[in-house]
């Protein structure tokens, strides 16, 4: 499910994006995997390597979603 899911991550509107399916995530009753996904993009963000180009940034949506996903626990 969330490996098909695109999400430009590069700051506030992708922590925004991240709760939302967080927020579904819960309500399907699924709140470890919620979590999991929050600490993954808080991470990605955190750590600055990846940046989508309107940020300065060369990666692509594909790239971003790929480190989200290298980071869940």
């Amino acid at each position: 499910m969330l490996c098909s899911s695109k999400v430009r991550l590069h700051g506030g509107r992708e922590e925004s994006k991240s709760r939302s399916f967080a927020m579904m995530l819960r309500h399907l009753q699924f709140p470890s995997f919620a979590d999991r996904l929050e600490t993954a993009v808080r991470r990605v963000i955190a750590e600055g390597k990846y940046r989508t180009k309107d940020l300065g940034g060369n990666n692509t949506t594909q790239e971003i979603v790929d480190a989200v996903i290298a980071n869940l626990d």
